[in-house]
């Protein structure tokens, strides 16, 4: 099945709060997922942490996952590991 080029503009995604995050100052910019794109397994999204915002919780047990961190620095639990 031949697939089609799709491009988004991060403008036009708007921010939205993830589920089941009760956290004040994340919100993430889902950019590449099946419904906007069709990819069955490639998820792109763009977070936005505010300076001391606590994380939450979230796991993608089937995917792997790449953070890259624009400007500041995060901390995350890994595997029983804070890195």
């Amino acid at each position: 099945m031949k697939k089609e080029v799709k491009v988004v503009n991060i403008n036009e995604v708007e921010p939205a709060i993830p589920y089941f995050c009760t956290v004040k100052g994340f919100s993430v910019r889902r950019l590449i997922t099946k419904r906007r794109t069709d990819s069955d397994k490639l998820m792109l999204g763009i977070c936005e942490i505010e300076p001391d915002c606590k994380g939450y919780e979230w796991s993608f047990e089937e995917n792997d996952e790449v953070y890259y961190i624009v400007k500041g620095k995060i901390r995350l639990h890994f595997n029983g590991k804070y890195i």
